[in-house]
């Protein structure tokens, strides 16, 4: 799968955890988590409008209410609110609150070569990342796997180059 987009990150994605309720907040992994070839978390958080039954009730959460308003001239902009204006405030993707628990293997949307980082269940991807999840794999050997010259060769084999020589991985 790949992570959520919120149509708007200058409003979904903060550092500051005491913005809104700790319920409305998701630490989110950032491509540049990644970057050291092991998952460091950045302190980057998505401001969460969903909870496990859909999209939540603001009159439920005063200070994410008071957040999304203060921005809902910017959110109201979106495609997604302008197809259903009562839900001006949820990002494009549903965030499915079971992925963060899971361990999962975080690829970064556009590298130079395929370096899978194993999440041990602790943050949400954002839109920048793919994830796999398993539970037949032992997810440190298939990222092993993908790691080695076999992994590069599909790659090199069906994957796009882009300029500058990286690599785009995409779900197709």
């Amino acid at each position: 799968g790949i992570g959520v987009a919120s149509g708007n990150d200058s409003v979904f994605v903060t550092r500051d955890a005491s913005l809104v309720e700790p319920s409305g907040l998701l630490k989110l992994a950032m491509a540049k988590d990644l970057s050291t070839g092991t998952m460091v978390w950045s302190g980057h958080y998505l401001v969460n409008p969903w909870n496990g039954d859909g999209l939540v009730g603001l009159d439920k959460y005063p200070r994410l209410r008071e957040y999304l308003e203060r921005h809902s001239s910017a959110l109201k902009q979106r495609h997604t609110a302008q197809k259903n204006a009562a839900a001006w405030y949820k990002t494009i993707d549903r965030v499915t609150h079971s992925l963060t628990e899971k361990p999962k293997l975080y690829i970064a949307e556009i590298k130079d070569s395929l370096c899978p980082v194993l999440d041990r269940g602790e943050t949400y991807p954002h839109h920048n990342l793919y994830f796999i999840e398993s539970e037949r794999w032992d997810l440190e050997v298939l990222g092993g796997l993908l790691l080695s010259a076999v992994g590069q060769f599909f790659i090199e084999s069906y994957g796009v180059r882009m300029r500058g020589g990286y690599w785009r991985f995409q779900a197709q």
